[in-house]
């Protein structure tokens, strides 16, 4: 809630400053604005996709000693096995998995964004 207050009150300090009624209205930011809604279809699932498994990696680091839990498993036995599918044995199948959807979220959103910003 913080959070979205201030970016509510950025907002507004910004349009005031810039002496519009709302973002991207002037006649060179047409085109950026269809870009963006477009986008918007595809990126908001990765950006919800990414906090997800943002706060699933900080539950993780406060389940054990810095990340390092092997006890922590997910609610559903039927995840569990999926994630023990891993190759990778220096990590836990769920720490590996959970980053990996980390990283291929960061990865789908800079894509998305290209030069929009």
């Amino acid at each position: 809630g913080e959070l979205r207050d201030l970016f509510q009150e950025t907002k507004s300090l910004l349009l005031e400053v810039a002496g519009h009624d709302k973002l991207l209205t002037s006649p060179k930011s047409s085109i950026l604005q269809e870009r963006i809604m477009l986008r918007a279809p595809y990126m908001t699932p990765l950006n919800i996709l990414q906090v997800i498994h943002l706060k699933n990696l900080r539950d993780y680091a406060q389940d054990g000693s810095n990340g390092r839990n092997a006890s922590f498993k997910p609610s559903s036995d039927e995840v569990l096995k999926l994630l023990q599918l891993s190759g990778d044995l220096d990590r836990p199948p769920y720490l590996a998995a959970v980053e990996d959807a980390v990283t291929i979220t960061m990865k789908g959103i800079a894509s998305g964004m290209q030069n929009t910003g």
